[in-house]
């Protein structure tokens, strides 16, 4: 059976086609970060426990101020 490696780009590409597809907006940088996602350079986790964070405490403000 004939294995094929793929281009950490390629994948990542193939990634934000299928957000695109679904209509989220991915940028320049997030694909990179997809890259290094991939590549194993960031850890999956700890970035998605770092963005709910950031999200969290962005929500908290917009309640508190409105």
């Amino acid at each position: 059976m004939t294995r094929h490696a793929f281009k950490t780009e390629y994948l990542a590409s193939q990634v934000a086609g299928s957000c695109r597809i679904e209509g989220i907006h991915v940028s320049a940088s997030q694909e990179r970060t997809i890259c290094e996602v991939i590549d194993g350079k960031v850890d999956a986790k700890a970035l998605r426990q770092k963005l709910v964070a950031q999200f969290q405490a962005s929500n908290k403000h917009r309640v508190s101020a409105g």
